[in-house]
């Protein structure tokens, strides 16, 4: 069960904050017909927009991208291995080729279903969005299929479409890649 208490938009930032808890909690605690915990997991992503201002959450490899004036960015940041990679390159205890060429590099380190979820990220204050932007919410079904460029040429491609349509666009140009044992391809795209 999850809280359904409305948020008042001030208090926005905690409301998520909040709510990944008890979503963790939840699914930590899941067990099977003998009551035996089920080990699962699951990576999330979520925004708010009320009058051009924008609260989003995010824990695991799930992204949220902002499409502002054709320029396409990354909101979330992915919660994997190449984090503490990054900072042993940076910190000269590992060479930076062996920062990405890890095969641990994309291993999640925080997911909702983790014991302890070492990242839970939420923005403090509400960001300003324009109108005509486009946010997209997406698994990594999406994103280790297309690069950020092409995902941006399918957002400036089908702008005047509606937001259902510029979805199954994003899904099918990933899953016709027919990648094997593809993970999830999951989208939302929410229109300004």
């Amino acid at each position: 069960r999850i809280s359904t208490d409305k948020p008042l938009w001030q208090d926005m930032h905690e409301y998520i904050k909040n709510l990944i808890w008890e979503m963790n909690a939840n699914v930590v605690a899941f067990t099977d017909e003998n009551g035996r915990t089920i080990q699962s997991g699951t990576t999330f992503v979520a925004c708010c927009v009320k009058n051009n201002e924008l609260y989003w959450a995010g824990v695991g490899d799930s992204r949220i991208y902002l499409m502002e004036n054709n320029n396409l960015r990354q909101i979330t940041r992915d919660h994997n291995y190449g984090i503490k990679l990054d900072y042993l390159a940076r910190t000269g205890k590992i060479s930076p080729e062996q920062a990405y060429s890890s095969p641990d590099r994309q291993a999640l380190i925080s997911y909702i279903g983790a014991q302890t979820m070492e990242m839970v990220d939420v923005s403090k204050e509400p960001q300003p969005v324009m109108s005509g932007s486009v946010l997209l919410l997406c698994s990594d079904g999406i994103t280790k299929l297309l690069s950020d460029i092409e995902i941006a040429d399918i957002l400036q491609e089908n702008a005047t479409c509606a937001a259902s349509h510029i979805a199954q666009q994003l899904v099918d140009r990933a899953t016709a890649k027919r990648v094997r044992a593809q993970d999830n391809t999951t989208v939302a795209i929410i229109k300004i």
